[in-house]
């Protein structure tokens, strides 16, 4: 069995890329640059060159027309202060508590029947003539190695 017809004619894989010039790939270059041989440049001394004629060709000389220096007039009135209207100060009370307030009681735990344990002064017990076994063990390889495709 096959499957059915396509009921429209399938599009066509299309390359969108240009074709490649017929040209043949340039050969690598293996030519180092040209360096000069100690070659030291000039030592430029010019000095910039000053204009035959001035830049503007009137010359303003004109002083200011007074001398001093400026100062700021000297005024010896307070500056207006807006007097603000504070509310009066008012202290209200809470309201009194409907019901008396509960009394503070310090009640500690009774404690329990039973006397301190006694003080201990017995030292621990030390083993004198037994030294400790220096141990050296290497981990097992196993049997079969751990994935069964080796890599």
């Amino acid at each position: 069995m096959s499957p059915p017809e396509p009921l429209l004619p399938l599009p066509t894989d299309k390359n969108k890329e240009p074709p490649l010039p017929p040209a043949e790939a340039p050969l690598p270059m293996e030519i180092a640059p040209l360096f000069p041989e100690l070659e030291v440049p000039e030592l430029n001394i010019s000095l910039p060159l000053t204009p035959e004629l001035p830049a503007f060709t009137l010359a303003i000389t004109t002083e200011p027309l007074e001398v001093g220096t400026l100062k700021p007039l000297i005024s010896k009135i307070d500056p207006p202060v807006k007097e603000l209207d504070w509310p009066d100060t008012s202290f209200k009370a809470p309201p009194e508590p409907l019901l008396p307030l509960p009394t503070v009681m310090l009640t500690s735990p009774p404690r329990p029947p039973v006397e301190p344990p006694l003080p201990s002064n017995k030292a621990p017990v030390f083993p004198l003539d037994e030294v400790p076994l220096l141990k050296i063990s290497f981990p097992l390889a196993p049997d079969a190695p751990a994935l069964t495709l080796m890599i």
